[in-house]
């Protein structure tokens, strides 16, 4: 990840982003990636808890996650990070919250 030379602006920036992964052909999993500041790749987590209910029929196209509730090393410490839903899922926030991450993320699309 480049950037402009604005000193120390962008030092220390962590970048959490939300996308469709491809796994394999007809697997598709709702994903959310960790870049630390200099572009590096640091982790990948798929949503684990895919709605099945009116008007959100994910279960359709997307595949529940398989890598499991890991808390990210970052330069900034301990990120926990989940997708959407898996937030309001017991086992995910207390996965979270035993990792004794600095803090957390969940990415949401939030189309409705």
């Amino acid at each position: 990840m480049q950037h402009a030379d604005q000193g120390d602006a962008h030092e220390n920036l962590e970048l959490v982003a939300s996308l469709l992964e491809r796994r394999a052909a007809g697997r598709y999993h709702n994903t959310a990636v960790v870049f630390e500041d200099d572009g590096t790749l640091l982790a990948r987590y798929r949503k684990m808890h895919i709605p099945d209910a009116p008007g959100f029929n994910e279960k359709r196209y997307f595949t529940p996650g398989n890598l499991g509730f890991t808390p990210v090393e970052t330069s900034l410490g301990r990120l926990g990070v989940l997708v959407c839903r898996d937030q309001w899922h017991p086992e995910a926030s207390a996965a979270r919250r035993r990792s004794l991450a600095r803090s957390g993320t969940a990415p949401d699309y939030g189309l409705r």
